[in-house]
């Protein structure tokens, strides 16, 4: 493991970076930071899911169709189908699927927020703290190692090491935006989203 330039800017807090959308003769060290692929707005994969889900959610149980498209999804990257377990046979049990093939298939998409406020499960999944690792350990930290400063163990030692990036809290009130006081004021037939 190497470490780049001091100067370098801290680009991210969890330790991680994404790769998605980069293309793949992207070189950090000579662009600034700019890309030329356009963020897309539907992908074929979206569609698929979005179908896949709202069959599972028509039918009494989902049916080969629910599969075909998850499966459809999957093989556009070589991954193998869908593994069939006894719960997937259920309405419920495929909704957990379908829903974790989401949350996989569409990571840094703008997605997530919208799909736990929609299956109402946000306050579950949304209400912990926020982990990450320790992206920039300080000398102090890599001298609490135990191991030499300058050696690349320290460094693996402490960048593993798991911190709160942030103390989120999800309530029921927050499954609606508030309403604007200016929307409100302009009609007073208008109430206020519960909670706010």
């Amino acid at each position: 493991m190497t470490a780049g330039p001091p100067e370098s800017p801290v680009l991210t807090h969890g330790g991680y970076n994404v790769r998605k959308f980069l293309s793949p003769t992207y070189d950090r060290n000579a662009n600034s930071g700019t890309g030329t692929r356009n963020f897309p707005i539907f992908r074929l994969a979206e569609i698929y899911l979005n179908y896949a889900e709202a069959m599972n959610e028509y039918l009494d149980a989902p049916d080969q169709s629910v599969y075909q498209y998850i499966n459809m999804v999957r093989a556009r990257v070589s991954m193998p189908g869908l593994p069939i377990l006894p719960d997937d046979n259920t309405k419920a049990g495929m909704r957990k699927r379908i829903q974790n093939e989401r949350r996989v298939e569409l990571a840094f998409e703008s997605h997530r927020f919208w799909d736990v406020r929609r299956w109402l499960i946000a306050k579950t999944v949304d209400n912990a703290p926020a982990l990450g690792l320790n992206a920039r350990p300080s000398a102090a930290e890599l001298q609490a190692t135990g191991l030499n400063v300058g050696s690349e163990a320290a460094g693996v030692a402490v960048f593993y090491k798991t911190v709160t990036l942030q103390n989120r809290v999800f309530t029921d009130k927050h499954y609606l935006m508030p309403i604007p006081q200016t929307e409100i004021d302009k009609d007073p037939n208008l109430i206020q989203n519960y909670g706010w």
